[in-house]
This record gives structure tokens, sequence and C-alpha cells, in this order.
């Protein structure tokens, strides 16, 4: 491997061990409601799925050719899902704060204007 990619891989698995560190701080003595202490390995334990979901999914984009990003039916595929997903929160998105940005479910949150920051 280059150099430079290994440097990149290098920094980007500093500062994911970074924010693991932030997480499990920020989990550590939080009360609930009813005076019981929140499991301290919540934000831990979340952080380290999406951690390992990144993972997953930068070796899957590795292996990818570059040119397949650069094919016309690909980025009007992605430009089409995000036009959809961004009207689909516009009807069914909740409010929060005043704002209807985000598609709420029960597991996890969703914004689809994060989705043309992708390649």
């Amino acid at each position: 491997m280059k150099r430079e990619t290994i440097f990149a891989l290098n920094i980007t698995i500093v500062l994911v061990l970074i924010g693991l560190v932030m997480s499990y701080s920020a989990g550590i003595g939080r009360p609930q409601p009813g005076g019981q202490i929140a499991d301290p390995m919540l934000y831990l334990k979340m952080h380290g799925i999406y951690a390992l979901l990144g993972f997953f999914l930068m070796l899957f984009a590795a292996r990818l050719d570059y040119r397949f990003w650069q094919a016309r039916p690909v980025a009007w595929s992605i430009a089409g899902f995000t036009v959809l997903a961004l009207i689909a929160v516009l009807i069914f998105g909740e409010e929060v704060r005043g704002a209807r940005r985000w598609s709420l479910s029960r597991e996890s949150t969703f914004s689809p204007a994060n989705l043309p920051n992708f390649p």
C-alpha cells in the first residue's frame, strides 16, 4: 500500500478510538428519572457498532473500482433516491423543535440531507 493510504488509515483508526473513549465518558453516571444509573456502556456500545459497520462499509468501498461511482446511472440513482428521501421526510418526518429534518424510527435516526455528502 502507498504511504499516504497507510497514513490516512492510521489517522482514521486514531479518530475512531478517540471517539470510543469520548463515547464511554459521555455515558458514565448518567442518572435516569427513576433514580437508577443508566448503563454506562450504552454510548460505547452504540459507537462501537457504528464503527464496525463503517469499517465493513469502508472495506466494501475499497474493493469497488472508482470508475463505478463516475458512471452516470449510479450518480442519477443516488440523486433520485436522495430527492425521494427528502420528500418522504417532508411528508412523514417528525417535527422536532420546529424543524422537519429527520426520519425517526424506534431504532435510529436518519437525515437524508447527508446523502449528497457521499461520493
